[in-house]
């Protein structure tokens, strides 16, 4: 009896131990900025966070007439620097297509933070809809790993979007290093916001991801309720998704049956 109540009391600090890292630490342990990759340059525009910061976005636009613009959202270690040629090739399959920094990363100003994610993901999809001729109607949000969830904060302020593509991405924050929910408040949280969405989606995730496991595609799946389609890339982790045959095909298929 001893012993047991010895093991639920250890478990239990442990509990509280993770509980308090979760609720002090979360930000610091979730969004890493890389050193800047980029200049400012003439397709760098710039627009301002309700967070306050200045953001720096980029606009790639097509030189073909199209229907579909993409707004991107990047990856935790990255910034637009780093994937612009991914953003170009989106360009080539003849979208127009903005991304943008979150704050504290590449030249946009700030501090990283979840609340300060959503607030940049908002304010960028504003700066695009008021300036650069993007509706829900004729846009793909586009989020890799980190950018699921700016991308599905955008998604709930809208409907009626053209569609939407979630590669690597994630199902709640604490569920890309646990199993299931330890937390009892919302960290990352984009289940929630899936099952209400009514336009199609497409998700894509490496079967060998150990940053963001298989089981974050397979509880984002089943709760859409909307048109869906998950495509599963037998041997690729996290990073190195994009470079599969069948990553760049299923993203062209979905965007072209968007047009």
């Amino acid at each position: 009896m001893k012993i047991l109540l010895a093991v639920i009391i250890c478990a239990a600090v442990v509990y509280a131990l993770v509980l308090l890292a979760a609720f002090f630490f979360a930000d610091a342990l979730m969004f890493h900025p890389p050193a800047r990759t980029y200049v400012k340059t003439g397709e760098i525009v710039e627009f301002e966070s309700d967070s306050g910061a200045r953001l720096a976005g980029l606009f790639l636009k097509s030189s073909a007439p199209t229907s579909v613009n993409i707004f991107y959202c990047h990856g935790n270690g990255e910034d637009l620097g780093m994937i612009y040629s991914g953003l170009n090739r989106l360009r080539e399959l003849g979208c127009n297509v903005f991304s943008f920094d979150y704050d504290g990363y590449g030249l946009s100003e700030g501090k990283p933070s979840e609340k300060n994610l959503y607030k940049s993901a908002r304010s960028a999809w504003e700066f695009a809809e008021k300036n650069l001729g993007f509706t829900p109607q004729n846009t793909v949000l586009f989020g890799f790993s980190l950018g699921s969830a700016a991308v599905c904060s955008v998604a709930e302020t809208r409907k009626h979007w053209r569609g939407i593509i979630l590669a690597g991405g994630i199902a709640r924050g604490v569920e890309t290093v646990l199993p299931f929910d330890a937390v009892p408040w919302k960290i990352l949280d984009n289940t929630s916001k899936i099952s209400h969405f009514e336009c199609p989606l497409l998700i894509i995730h490496g079967t060998r991801d150990f940053i963001v496991p298989p089981r974050n595609a397979r509880r984002n799946f089943a709760a859409a309720k909307c048109a869906k389609k998950l495509v599963w890339l037998d041997g690729y982790g996290h990073n190195d998704i994009s470079a599969s045959s069948e990553y760049r095909n299923a993203v062209m298929q979905f965007i072209k049956g968007q047009q």
